[in-house]
């Protein structure tokens, strides 16, 4: 997987933009850095035409970041993200699939027609249950949709769901969740090989 990602550089809260304008988030991400003392975690276009961008420092600066960068994306901005305390599953299931080691019981899966939405939500749903966030997808290569995926117990699964999906009615983003009990053996091998979108990069992660 090549998604140019810096996970490691998150530190207490993360920011993020979403543009309807590739040129404009090129735009966007100067005028952040150059607002606060604030680090790129991504910046890269995503399908289909948008432009992602996602920041990290401490909360005033990330904010601060964040008035900046929405002044700069005035009619471009799609949508945006700040979120303090971000849980560290969140990040480590961002563009990759994380090993996992177990019996599958249920999956979970979140759906969204937005990107910033849906890290939001994945976040909240990790935090309302002992689940395993196995991946977060957002934008590249599926037309500008997401999606996450957990596992877990049945109720825990469950609750995990619910605390997503409320987060994407309220904001008006949810294409789609999907529970499946007592899935079967074989989907584990289907959700950890199931081929992702690549774009080209220096960087890998």
């Amino acid at each position: 997987m090549s998604i140019p990602c810096q996970v490691e550089r998150v530190e207490e809260c993360l920011g993020g933009i979403e543009l309807e304008s590739i040129a404009k988030g090129f735009e966007v991400t100067d005028a952040m850095l150059k607002a606060a003392p604030v680090e790129v975690v991504f910046s890269s276009p995503t399908s289909p035409g948008y432009y992602l961008v996602l920041v990290t420092g401490d909360v005033e600066s990330v904010r601060s970041a964040l008035r900046r960068g929405e002044d700069v994306a005035k009619a471009w901005l799609r949508s945006s993200l700040f979120l303090p305390h971000v849980h560290k599953d969140v990040l480590d299931s961002l563009y990759r699939i994380r090993p996992f080691e177990g019996e599958l019981e249920a999956i979970g899966i979140l759906e969204s027609h937005r990107q910033l939405p849906l890290v939001v939500a994945s976040d909240k749903a990790r935090k309302a249950a002992e689940v395993y966030l196995l991946h977060i997808h957002l934008g590249i290569g599926i037309g500008g949709h997401s999606f996450s995926i957990f596992l877990g117990d049945f109720e825990e699964v469950e609750a995990s769901l619910e605390a997503g999906k409320s987060y994407l009615e309220e904001k008006g983003a949810l294409k789609e969740e999907v529970f499946i009990g007592r899935a079967d053996p074989g989907m584990l091998e289907v959700l950890l090989t199931t081929k992702l979108p690549e774009r080209s990069s220096q960087r890998k992660i």
